[in-house]
């Protein structure tokens, strides 16, 4: 069982293709916002939409990864070709998800430290604390989940050759 925390050329990998996507949305977002914070006096319109669009068309670097398909970023931008969109709306409505579903457990565990009168306590900020990280991390599986689902729908329609 504790093989799984151990660190393998897997993890390097990962660790990896990760930094690699960091530093390329890094830089294209420090970019995009430069530019248009310089012609339109916001960064928020044309910049977000084309982030988004390289974030739906890079990430699924992430989940070839995990299943040790040794993916290139080009190899990942045309495995993505004409699905970007498809893979940030799934993203988006999985954090919707999370967000919705995610508030009543918020409410209740706001409201049972409001009742128990631990409201400006330690305590309570940790309860609270304890329930938001939850929320994230289950957050963290759907999403996670969703690119797995992408990623194995697009490599099968690539090998079906559609």
């Amino acid at each position: 069982m504790l093989e799984c925390y151990l660190w393998r050329m897997r993890t390097t990998r990962f660790v990896i293709q990760y930094l690699k996507l960091f530093i390329i949305f890094g830089v294209v977002g420090f970019f995009f916002v430069l530019v248009f914070l310089g012609v339109s006096g916001s960064p928020i319109g044309a910049g977000a939409v084309a982030f988004l669009w390289l974030t739906g068309r890079l990430i699924l670097i992430l989940p070839a990864t995990c299943v040790d398909h040794d993916l290139g970023l080009r190899d990942v931008l045309v495995l993505s070709q004409g699905n970007g969109w498809q893979v940030v709306g799934a993203m988006i409505v999985a954090g919707i998800i999370t967000a919705v579903l995610g508030a009543v457990p918020m409410m209740i565990a706001a409201g049972i430290v409001a009742a128990t009168g631990a409201g400006g306590t330690l305590s309570g900020s940790l309860a609270i604390s304890l329930v938001a990280q939850f929320i994230g991390f289950v957050g963290i599986a759907l999403g996670v989940s969703v690119l797995s689902v992408a990623y194995g729908k697009l490599t099968a329609a690539q090998s079906s050759g559609q």
